[in-house]
């Protein structure tokens, strides 16, 4: 659907991307650069929505989707694996 790079503090950025199936089902990944700290993928459920998130050395992440444990979960993975994983030049995000 698209994507939006967002204000946050002067040094940081924020990215807001939004994506949709081929039966109408979104999904919202959100990043923040600037975060410090290291944590696992954990999950949430707030109200109607599931939320994976995450922390590692520079940056914060969110996915989040209508509940569908299995789906969600595997979207969170694959964004998890990518972001995560060494990269041939350094460069991620």
């Amino acid at each position: 659907m698209g994507g939006q790079i967002l204000p946050y503090k002067q040094d940081n950025a924020v990215a807001l991307l939004l994506y949709r199936d081929d039966k109408g089902g979104r999904v919202t990944v959100y990043l923040r650069a600037g975060e410090h700290g290291q944590t696992r993928l954990h999950s949430a459920r707030l109200d109607d929505t599931l939320v994976f998130y995450w922390l590692d050395s520079r940056c914060g992440y969110v996915v989040a989707a209508a509940p569908d444990l299995e789906r969600l979960s595997n979207i969170a993975k694959a964004v998890y694996d990518y972001f995560e994983r060494p990269s041939d030049d350094g460069a991620r995000l």
